[in-house]
């Protein structure tokens, strides 16, 4: 998991919610950016096509691309239906390898919700 927050924070808002158990790795804004997090994980050995940057900010779909790995956007003002569609939807896409193509829709809509 990668973040911009502090460390601290970042671990005691996911321990509260039981997230912590389900990741491998927390890098957060004592690793250095989005971006340099995202590179760095990746020298773990983690396959590309199945890294998915989730998000709600440009810089968010930014560092993705600069790593070329997927994302997801999270809409402004949509974020209960946004989750729900990750869930059922983007990460069965993600797993089975067919995530590309849906990409492009959700960067699209993510534009858009943007106000672009």
């Amino acid at each position: 998991m990668v973040s911009s927050a502090n460390r601290d924070a970042v671990e005691e808002e996911w321990g509260k919610f039981g997230l912590l158990e389900h990741t491998d790795i927390v890098l957060a804004q004592d690793v250095g950016s989005k971006a340099a997090c995202i590179e760095a994980m990746l020298r773990f050995g983690y396959d590309r096509d199945k890294v998915l940057m989730i998000g709600d900010a440009p810089g968010d779909c930014d560092a993705a691309e600069k790593n070329a790995v997927h994302y997801y956007p999270i809409l402004v003002r949509k974020e209960k239906a946004s989750w729900e569609e990750a869930i059922a939807t983007a990460y069965p896409k993600l797993r089975f390898g067919v995530y590309t193509s849906y990409s492009a829709e959700k960067k699209k809509a993510f534009l858009k919700n943007l106000g672009g």
